[in-house]
């Protein structure tokens, strides 16, 4: 990937070295945007989105952990 490109994606618009990345990493635009989605979601109707979290995405998170 040309670096201009990576660049873009994410919020930093400073050119320069970031070196706190383990602690507090620059969070690209498909994240922020994908976050926002998520509260949207949430906001709309808390109840579905707990529950299908619960039911759902809660087992899947746990199956990934596992192949690990």
């Amino acid at each position: 990937m040309i670096w201009e490109e990576l660049r873009k994606e994410h919020l930093a618009t400073y050119n320069g070295t970031y070196l706190n990345s383990p602690a507090n990493g620059l969070v690209s635009k498909k994240i922020v945007d994908r976050v926002r989605a998520e509260e949207d979601n949430f906001l709309a109707n808390p109840g579905d989105y707990r529950l299908d979290f619960i039911l759902e995405k809660s087992a899947h998170i746990k199956q990934q952990q596992q192949l690990d």
